[in-house]
Protein backbone atom coordinates (compact mmCIF):
# COMPACT_ATOMS: atom_id res chain seq x y z
CA UNK A 1 0.00 0.00 0.00
CA UNK A 2 2.73 2.44 0.98
CA UNK A 3 4.71 1.66 -2.16
CA UNK A 4 1.67 2.19 -4.35
CA UNK A 5 0.92 5.50 -2.66
CA UNK A 6 4.50 6.67 -3.14
CA UNK A 7 4.47 5.59 -6.79
CA UNK A 8 1.15 7.34 -7.51
CA UNK A 9 2.42 10.48 -5.81
CA UNK A 10 5.55 10.39 -8.00
CA UNK A 11 3.40 10.04 -11.10
CA UNK A 12 1.31 13.04 -10.07
CA UNK A 13 4.48 15.12 -9.66
CA UNK A 14 5.79 14.03 -13.08
CA UNK A 15 2.46 14.89 -14.71
CA UNK A 16 2.36 18.27 -12.96
CA UNK A 17 5.89 19.11 -14.15
CA UNK A 18 5.05 17.93 -17.68
CA UNK A 19 1.91 20.10 -17.77
CA UNK A 20 3.90 23.09 -16.51
CA UNK A 21 6.56 22.62 -19.21
CA UNK A 22 3.85 22.30 -21.88
CA UNK A 23 2.03 25.42 -20.70
CA UNK A 24 5.27 27.39 -20.44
Amino acid sequence: MVKVKKWSRRVVWMVAIWCASVLL
